[in-house]
């Protein structure tokens, strides 16, 4: 289905109704506008000791290489 987008202070997208209240993940590629639903996972990412783990290497990482890296994946 296509359709002709014009840019006005109040732009509305239609989607399917089933998507209603759902979180969806919108980016550009090019010259096209990807609209993807986000699917709910079932349970936890990670168990247990894998969280723990992650929140110590977490602790560990300092504010300046955060903006590091914020500042170095910007200019990608």
């Amino acid at each position: 289905m296509t359709t002709k987008i014009l840019i006005l202070k109040e732009a509305k997208l239609s989607l399917p109704k089933s998507w209603r209240g759902s979180e969806i993940l919108m980016r550009t590629e090019g010259d096209m506008l990807v609209v993807k639903k986000i699917l709910k996972s079932p349970g936890p990412i990670f168990d247990e000791p894998a969280t723990r783990t992650l929140e110590l290497l977490g602790r560990r990482v300092s504010a300046k290489t955060i903006r590091e890296a914020v500042r170095w994946a910007r200019k990608r």
